[in-house]
């Protein structure tokens, strides 16, 4: 009735809408006083990229476009905003880049089109089918067995979540930053950094959605969210990890926040909510800790003695006096935390380093596209960035370009754009297709973030084929268990 008071959700909405508003006028203001360039550039801009983030936000059923707006606003808009106000240096490396007003203003203008190439990208989006970004008693995909087999499966399952990142850790598998202390027989190197970085998470939500579909609610699935994300992102030593394993199932909740929670107390979401913060910040800690120590020149002069395989010996006094350093780390967390939150998304100086780089055109951006990374040696980026990072055995480091600046390789506007408006409705269309093979809303949301995140962060394509290919391996997997050959033999 026309009467009645506005739902307490919807004002919510609206009232977040408005505040987040006044907050982007305000920046926007503030960065057009300092901005050297042009005052019109910079204001159609900043109005692209609030219309993107907004269109990204406002009644989507892409997880994998909303994602990808969500990085995109945060590596170009909010970094060279908030920077361009408070005349912070530049998070990562620009390469022969000279920020003079028309160079800024070129900057600008490529990310304006990249922008818009989203927008028409999120616009074409809305004709095609949808996924399964709602819960829908039309994807009751839970397999018939699964209620007698369900205890085992969890306890496989946890064993999994705490044992393949102990494995990780000890063995130095894959750890940011490093290259593998250990080798081993083929394909255990690439499983092992494969799991931590997805499969784990797709098992997790796998059976999360199996136990809502089964009615065992969703707390104990939510609850193994956490723990795996905050396990395995400690033992890659990244920071970033906690979050790519838990906004997925966070922005799957939320979007089906009345199907999922409604015979839930909010006393009980709340000391979920509270547990997300605690482990992340735990997590931030450990990988922060435990960095000090693997990248401590110590270790590194052990690894140059010791063909690089031995940690022990004297190192475990190191480590124990890291691990005794967590107090101090902790403390500091906020600060890290606020400064990541800003300086690192990836965007704006990946074009400014490709911009300034003289050599472009079709050779370059096949080159970059065929690349082959090498362990101890630095990627063509690197060169291109000028980050001083160079060929080391023990580290693996580097700026990444992200995928506007990867197509700027080419020296085409055009490239530019059509390549932006390319893979964003790529990334639609394939979590389409994982809601037909799961029609499982948190498996959609994870892989549209996996898929958003890889664009935003791109710098080897050719590296990420054997990582989305065991991705679609195992989808076609839980496909088949859930209404395929497995079922029909039951």
């Amino acid at each position: 009735m026309a009467n009645q008071l506005m739902p307490k959700h919807s004002f919510l909405k609206i009232a977040t809408a408005l505040l987040f508003t006044l907050a982007w006028l305000i920046l926007s203001v503030l960065a057009l006083a300092h901005y050297p360039g042009s005052k019109l550039i910079y204001s159609v801009f900043s109005i692209a990229f609030f219309c993107m983030l907004a269109g990204g936000l406002y009644k989507q059923d892409s997880y994998g476009y909303m994602f990808l707006t969500i990085f995109m606003w945060l590596g170009f808009w909010l970094k060279f905003t908030v920077g361009t106000i408070i005349g912070a240096k530049y998070a990562e490396a620009i390469g022969a880049f000279i920020p003079t007003p028309a160079n800024l203003d070129n900057i600008l203008g490529i990310a304006i089109l990249a922008a818009f190439a989203v927008i028409v990208a999120g616009f074409l989006c809305r004709f095609i089918p949808g996924g399964a970004a709602y819960c829908s008693a039309k994807q009751d995909t839970c397999p018939p067995w699964y209620p007698r087999f369900r205890k085992w499966l969890w306890l496989g399952l946890w064993l999994c979540i705490i044992l393949i990142p102990v494995v990780n850790t000890v063995l130095g598998i894959n750890q940011i930053g490093l290259t593998p202390r250990t080798i081993l027989h083929w394909p255990l190197n690439f499983l092992i950094a494969w799991f931590l970085g997805i499969g784990l998470s797709m098992g997790v939500v796998t059976l999360l959605w199996w136990d809502i579909l089964a009615k065992r609610g969703p707390l104990q699935g939510l609850f193994a969210v956490l723990a795996e994300a905050a396990i395995s992102s400690t033992s890659l030593l990244s920071r970033g990890t906690f979050l790519w394993h838990v906004l997925p199932a966070a922005a799957a909740s939320a979007k089906n926040f009345k199907e999922l929670f409604s015979a839930i107390s909010k006393i009980k979401i709340f000391m979920a909510g509270c547990a997300a913060a605690l482990l992340f910040a735990v997590s931030f800690t450990m990988a922060n800790t435990m960095r000090q120590y693997f990248y401590s020149a110590d270790v590194v002069s052990v690894l140059s003695s010791k063909g690089g395989n031995d940690y022990k010996g004297n190192n475990v006094q190191g480590l124990t006096l890291a691990i005794k350093g967590f107090s101090t780390e902790f403390k500091d967390f906020f600060q890290k935390a606020s400064s990541m939150a800003i300086g690192r998304w990836i965007g704006v100086e990946g074009v400014m380093a490709v911009a300034a780089y003289p050599i472009k055109g079709r050779d370059t951006f096949l080159k970059a596209l065929m690349e082959k990374r090498e362990l101890g040696k630095a990627d063509f980026y690197q060169s291109v960035c000028q980050s001083g990072v160079g060929d080391d055995l023990y580290f693996q480091v580097g700026s990444l370009p992200g995928f506007v600046a990867f197509l700027y390789y080419s020296g085409s506007l055009l490239v530019v754009f059509l390549g932006v408006l390319l893979l964003t409705l790529a990334i639609r269309l394939s979590e389409a297709g994982v809601g037909y093979l799961t029609g499982n809303p948190f498996m959609c949301s994870l892989w549209g973030l996996a898929a958003a995140n890889t664009a935003a962060q791109l710098s080897a394509p050719r590296q990420m084929l054997p990582y989305f290919s065991a991705i679609i391996c195992a989808l076609i997997f839980i496909h088949l268990i859930q209404g395929g050959i497995v079922n029909r033999k039951t």
